[in-house]
C-alpha cells in the first residue's frame, strides 16, 4: 500500500479521521474518539493511521 492507495483514505473517512503530511517524512493522523481528540505523527500515511487506531483503541478501553 503506498500513499496514494485509496484502501488508507478509505478507512480514514470511515473513522472520521484526516490523514495529512506535515513534511516530507512526517504524515499525521488526527480525529476524535469518544470525544477525545487524538494525533500522531509517523513516517507514512498508513502507519500514522495504525497508530491513531492504537491510540483510539487503547483510550476507549474500560480500565
Amino acid at each position: 500500500m503506498n500513499a496514494n492507495d485509496p484502501q488508507w483514505r478509505t478507512l480514514a473517512g470511515a473513522l472520521g479521521v484526516t490523514v495529512y503530511q506535515r513534511s516530507k517524512t512526517v504524515w499525521v493522523a488526527a480525529g476524535k474518539y469518544k470525544g477525545q481528540d487524538f494525533e500522531v505523527k509517523a513516517r507514512s500515511p498508513q502507519v500514522a493511521l495504525a497508530l491513531w487506531k492504537e491510540a483510539a483503541r487503547y483510550a476507549g478501553s474500560d480500565w
